[in-house]
């Protein structure tokens, strides 16, 4: 029974050593690529300093609700009281529930999840290059090309640590289908739709990718099937075979998105923003020279890169801030697309490269200054009119998926060329060559994880008032209502600050909100002034409020603890708050630069 459904996972037939073996081997390069990481592991954050403390928040969150015996989509620990939806934010469900073992040490948890993911991103290609070439030298440079990429560096280099997790999922989603084509067994469907489940839930944004190189695979291999005229091809649509199809899809696909729209997702705010949302294409797409500039952190290249982004007028892109697929190795994947077009996993791959390759350039298709096309003329356009496709406002992140295409085209070259003594050792090494020139990654930044010494005091209470930070805001990335941005990242910092402290806070930092929580902010009394003063560019009102109104505030918002982080307008702050609740103030503690008022 255990070898019956477990069977699609190549981990788990013989040899067993030498699978852990290669493992081993990609774990040791990804502490390579990750240096000096491996030996800050519990005390710094990788990357540029972004969204690594908002991911820690959101396993502190998860569990939190869970523990609690609530819906982990939604909370209030956040947007206090009225809370928020989390099914917008970059949630990453299954990273958080892997994160229950390390509850007491995020940041530990955080590091391990990059340099494993780089390691099993790699696997992944390689199960699947091996299946389709049936050989393990051109497989695991398959796996170095995914696993190890410009773009997958850019994803920890920018704290987009989901994203990394999440392209895992897309060569074992290849591997069962096509594993699913060659035996037309039943079970295939239902480990394909498990791991779309597992991608989804992890990130949304590579779960609409692994949609889309299924479907392109699907219909390739339907029509390859057709023109040939298999006998294979016709026994999909026997109406056994389709009636067993569609018992695996009906508890794998069907019911768990009834359950997904009637339960967790708000619809209503998914319409409007899939219809808002789809602007944001317009600067969070690719540039096609970006496919051609060198990162910035290779050790080789990082001279070349600077010239060339000064050529083409580029500037540096934080969500991901490079997406080069190499000179060399792209050359050869072009030539192994050409010469083996007429393999099925070639053309296969090669049509799914240039179709995400066209997605990811968004509205606006540029080389460089160069605009070529745009809006109605562009790939992208009549993607964004699928329905809840408008939900993908930066298509730069596409591009991890045309390097998968890139891995199975030089993997397949390699596998090949086996039997040719000149070209058998030339192909390798050339790409082994290429791939530690263009894709080298050294000495990335690190950041120390500090917690402000008012925080840890805070901790120290136990009751669960609000704590109302100032600046702090009502934030999502698109905006702001609250948040002066005076201080890089502190909003993301007072989310990770609430996983020591525990304590509701009236403010948040996260991926997407609704319309009508700004509103809600906007419309109260008393909040809404505090936030128009520390937005950016903000002046305080100088509104008089009556006792009555403060104290119906305090009530409403449970309003315990007012914090004011080191900022340039700290003391006009400091002033308005003192002229609203002087009376209602009990203490004050100051350190770091930071201000503490009990208000209880």
């Amino acid at each position: 029974m255990i070898k019956k459904y477990l069977g699609p996972i190549s981990l788990f037939k013989k040899p067993f050593v030498k699978q852990i073996l290669i493992f081993l081997a990609y774990l040791l390069i990804s502490l390579i690529f990750t240096f000096p990481l491996v030996s800050h592991l519990a005390t710094h954050s990788f990357g540029w300093e972004m969204d690594s403390y908002i991911y820690m928040w959101n396993v502190d969150t998860f569990w939190n609700e869970v523990f609690n015996f609530r819906n982990p989509f939604f909370t209030n620990r956040i947007f206090y009281p009225i809370g928020t939806n989390l099914i917008f934010h970059t949630y990453g469900v299954w990273p958080d529930v892997l994160g229950i073992f390390f509850l007491n040490n995020l940041v530990l948890y955080m590091n391990l999840l990059i340099i494993i993911s780089l390691a099993l991103a790699a696997y992944t290609c390689f199960i699947l290059l091996n299946y389709l070439t049936k050989h393990l030298p051109g497989s695991f440079i398959s796996g170095l090309i995914y696993g190890f990429s410009p773009i997958m560096i850019a994803f920890i280099l920018s704290q987009h640590y989901y994203f990394e997790w999440a392209a895992l999922f897309l060569p074992l989603g290849l591997f069962v289908l096509f594993k699913f084509f060659d035996t037309l067994k039943t079970r295939y469907i239902a480990w394909l739709m498990l791991f779309f489940w597992m991608c989804f839930f992890t990130d949304y944004y590579t779960a609409i990718l692994y949609i889309i190189i299924v479907f392109i695979a699907i219909i390739m291999f339907l029509l390859l099937f057709f023109i040939k005229k298999r006998k294979f091809f016709y026994q999909i649509f026997t109406s056994k075979k389709i009636l067993s199809y569609v018992k695996a899809l009906l508890p794998t696909l069907v019911l768990p998105l009834a359950f997904l729209f009637f339960f967790i997702f708000p619809l209503d705010e998914m319409r409007n923003k899939a219809f808002s949302q789809s602007n944001y294409a317009f600067y969070g797409n690719t540039n096609l020279a970006g496919f051609l500039i060198p990162s910035e952190v290779n050790p080789i290249l990082h001279k070349i890169h600077k010239a060339l982004m000064s050529l083409f007028g580029l500037q540096r892109n934080y969500d991901t801030p490079s997406y080069f697929l190499g000179w060399g190795i792209l050359g050869l994947a072009v030539t192994s697309f050409f010469i083996n077009r007429k393999n099925k996993y070639v053309l296969t791959a090669g049509i799914t490269g240039i179709v995400i390759l066209l997605l990811s350039l968004g509205l606006i298709i540029r080389f460089g200054n160069i605009e070529i096309t745009s809006q109605k003329l562009t790939p992208f356009y009549w993607f964004s009119q699928l329905p809840f496709m408008g939900l993908i406002d930066s298509p730069l992140r596409f591009p991890i998926a045309v390097q998968l295409s890139i891995a199975i085209l030089i993997g397949i070259m390699v596998s090949k060329i086996k039997g040719k003594r000149i070209l058998g050792k030339i192909i390798p090494g050339a790409v082994i060559l290429f791939f530690c020139i263009e894709y080298a990654t050294w000495n990335l930044p690190l950041s120390q994880v500090y917690v402000p010494s008012i925080y840890k005091e805070l901790s120290k209470t136990r009751d669960n008032y609000t704590v109302l930070e100032l600046p702090s805001g009502i934030c999502e990335s698109k905006g702001a209502f609250g948040c002066d941005w005076a201080i890089y990242n502190l909003h993301s910092r007072q989310m990770y600050w609430q996983t020591i402290h525990k304590k509701p806070r009236l403010g948040a930092y996260v991926s997407r909100i609704s319309e009508s929580q700004y509103k809600f902010f906007k419309n109260e009394p008393i909040i809404s002034d505090l936030f128009r003063m520390t937005s950016q560019g903000g002046t305080w009102s100088n509104k008089s409020f009556s006792e009555a109104e403060i104290s119906q505030f305090l009530d409403s918002f449970n309003i315990g603890y007012i914090i004011f982080s080191p900022n340039p307008r700290q003391t006009q702050f400091i002033s308005a708050i003192e002229k609203i609740f002087g009376e209602h103030i009990t203490n004050r503690q100051e350190s770091e630069g930071y201000v503490l008022y009990k208000v209880f």
